[in-house]
């Protein structure tokens, strides 16, 4: 009867359910005496151990009140029709303390050791496919950290324990999936998995023989290396004999690393959805390293059912879609769109793959995602989703609160400083959900020198290094830049170093620049540009009360005009002062300004 009943689940914050309807818990330390009790079903717990696994070592003079109050509140929850001055049946006092009496099989606790226990027997049998699965199982139960806020010793002590079994279990997942043969895509999780745990030594081995396997052999090298140099720094050890062993047998191209016969069984279950716009394709990026980490980590989280929102905000040709496409994941599915039409839920129906019927509404989007999260994890990217209708807006937001319990992973990128109504809403309503922000910044002189290595397979001279102050790290900018040079033979190769052939090289590299960045100006607003104008007149560097006084308005009425320029990367703000960002803008401005609006320029 009790299972029916009450249901308590600690694989997160505390959630008690009674009936099938969750129950509000009241105070942290209530809370924290029932996950003890929880944890502990069916066994006697001693008041002492309780207040100090609640309270540690120096619980306040009123503890014993307190834990005669918090007992009281409990058995009214749990059991809200039980005689008032009676003892209840699922809370009972029992010397030395109290007991609570439920099930075994009430907590996810209880469901999670079953399911190790199957998925080692499975292991064991040499059933690689039904471990994976009762694993899979397992990592499900989560929905965060364990005990999630609760206060006290105890708590804080199972935190650490259950954080270790869950790591435990996402190894032995990985594990079991290269007996598989199922190394194809297992790559980015476990690069996640050791970028979070750099010292533990099970995860980097998993991943060099995911490398090899997937044929890249000097790669898995690397990998070894830097791990050497990663326990060396940090405790002052050689790895252990499972790498050691792993590094030799790459160095004679051993054929124990020889990819298993896949599963044919499981290989047939796992038909896997790929909707990926034209025109995207892989490409080499420079100075991404952080971003590239943080997103490969976000789909090795999606294992424990851990979905989340993220971000990607830049300017137009910042590398949004090319991050995307290098951390790709080939072992999910992957839903893709452009938010380019306005048929209301347009972008959500083209990246499903649904049929875009005069009937389908947001019933049938969330459906969709559910099937498809069933039977794999789901990655739903939307390019531009600024310029996308407001019922994929609305819709995206739904998608954002499901992917709280879903295998699901939500990627949109969207120009910085977008402000268009309803899309501002959704932005901020997704941040104060916690989603992650990931800001593009432009790239390093030294990322764009990389990137002009890259592109031309050569290191970049002085000359061309000096593109990337030009280009303002700008990555789109500086490709076309190169192509330009490239095919305009406006480049050579000496010792060992490309760069500008002649002064006409330089003055063809400038003029591709200047149409790059001039053509951020028809972005802007009529009365941006009407500002921009009469700044440009000032000279480079002007105040905002100089403009303002120069069309005839008050500061404060160009506060969003200046605000507007400044995201579009034309205008900058430097110690008080504004600026424009390259003289070749200013230039533009100045040029196209009529005559009878010309005053006096001052200098800059």
């Amino acid at each position: 009867m009790f299972d029916t009943l009450v249901r308590i689940d600690l694989l997160g914050h505390l959630r008690v359910r009674l009936e099938h309807e969750e129950v509000q818990l009241g105070p942290a330390r209530r809370q924290a005496i029932l996950a003890v009790l929880a944890d502990n079903l069916g066994r006697p717990v001693g008041r002492d151990e309780l207040i100090h696994g609640v309270w540690g070592s120096a619980p306040p003079a009123s503890v014993d009140g307190n834990v005669h109050t918090y007992i009281s509140g409990l058995r009214r929850l749990l059991e809200p029709e039980r005689a008032r001055w009676s003892g209840g049946e699922l809370l009972v006092s029992e010397p030395p303390g109290y007991r609570l009496q439920l099930p075994r099989n009430s907590t996810d606790l209880a469901a999670l050791g079953s399911l190790k226990e199957r998925a080692n027997e499975r292991r064991a049998a040499g059933d690689h496919e039904a471990a994976v699965q009762q694993l899979d199982s397992a990592l499900a139960l989560w929905r965060g950290e364990a005990f999630g806020g609760l206060p006290g010793p105890y708590a804080e002590r199972r935190r650490a324990e259950l954080g270790e079994e869950r790591l435990v279990m996402v190894e032995q997942r990985i594990q079991n999936m290269l007996a598989l043969g199922e190394h194809n895509g297992l790559v980015p999780e476990i690069e996640a998995l050791v970028h979070e745990h750099p010292l533990r030594e099970s995860g980097w081995e998993s991943l060099i023989i995911a490398l090899q396997r997937d044929g890249r052999r000097m790669e898995a090298l690397d990998r070894i290396a830097y791990l050497r140099a990663v326990l060396r720094e940090h405790l002052g050890v050689e790895p252990g004999t499972a790498i050691r062993r792993l590094h030799q047998e790459l160095l004679a191209g051993d054929p124990a690393f020889a990819t298993p016969e896949p599963h044919v069984g499981r290989r047939s279950k796992r038909e896997l959805l790929s909707i990926v716009p034209g025109g995207v394709t892989r490409s080499q990026l420079a100075g991404r390293e952080l971003e590239i980490a943080k997103l490969k980590s976000c789909i090795g989280e999606l294992r424990t059912r851990r979905g989340r929102v993220v971000l990607v905000e830049g300017e137009t040709g910042i590398g949004k879609s090319a991050l995307l496409s290098s951390v790709a994941p080939s072992s999910c599915h992957l839903a893709w769109a452009v938010a380019d039409d306005k048929q209301p839920l347009g972008v959500l129906i083209r990246a499903l793959g649904l049929e875009p019927t005069a009937s389908i509404a947001m019933s049938d989007v969330l459906k969709r995602v559910e099937q498809l999260c069933a039977s794999a994890s789901l990655v739903l990217v939307v390019d531009d989703l600024h310029e996308a209708d407001e019922a994929s807006l609305l819709g995206w937001d739904l998608l954002a609160m499901a992917s709280r319990s879903l295998p699901l992973l939500m990627i949109a990128t969207c120009r910085s400083g977008e402000h268009k109504p309803g899309f501002a809403r959704l932005r901020r309503a997704l941040t104060a959900r916690d989603a992650v922000l990931m800001p593009l910044r432009p790239l390093s002189r030294a990322a764009c020198a990389q990137l002009i290595h890259q592109v031309i397979g050569v290191p970049p001279g002085p000359a061309l290094r000096a593109l990337a102050t030009t280009a303002l790290g700008n990555p789109l900018v500086l490709r076309q830049t190169i192509a330009t040079l490239v095919r305009d033979g406006s480049i050579r190769t000496s010792n060992g170093l490309v760069d500008l052939y002649d002064d006409a090289g330089a003055a063809a590299a400038e003029r591709v620049l200047v149409a790059a960045l001039t053509a951020r100006l028809d972005r802007l607003s009529g009365i941006a540009l009407e500002t921009l104008r009469a700044a440009a007149v000032l000279g480079m560097r002007f105040t905002a009360g100089e403009v303002a006084a120069a069309v005839g308005r008050r500061p404060s009425e160009l506060v969003d005009v200046l605000d507007e320029a400044i995201r579009a990367k034309v205008l900058a703000d430097v110690g008080g002062f504004l600026t424009f960002t390259h003289p070749a803008q200013r230039r533009a401005l100045y040029d196209s300004t009529p005559p009878d609006q010309m005053t006096p320029a001052r200098s800059a």
